[in-house]
């Protein structure tokens, strides 16, 4: 069976006042039966936060997992995935 990567669709910004990267956007043509798993640690910082409007519209996603690390998901990140 192969192992699958569920992070690799997505698109990070780094926190200069945190120091820690945030989930700013997502690759709907590179997300894998659906899923998407945010790691803890992205280029060995921690993975803080999913910005407003990282996965609008994202139709192609199914099931989200997060990292015991996230501490804010911002208002409307997940907006208008499930018409």
């Amino acid at each position: 069976m192969k192992n699958v990567d569920y992070s690799k669709c997505l698109k990070y910004t780094f926190n200069n006042y945190r120091g820690t990267y945030v989930v700013s956007g997502v690759n709907q043509k590179a997300i894998v039966d659906g899923k998407v798993v945010i790691p803890e640690t992205y280029k060995g910082k921690v993975v803080s936060d999913v910005e407003r409007y990282a996965f609008e519209n994202c139709t192609a996603l199914k099931s989200i997992t997060l990292s015991d690390e996230i501490r804010t998901l911002q208002t409307s990140a997940f907006l208008q995935i499930f018409g």
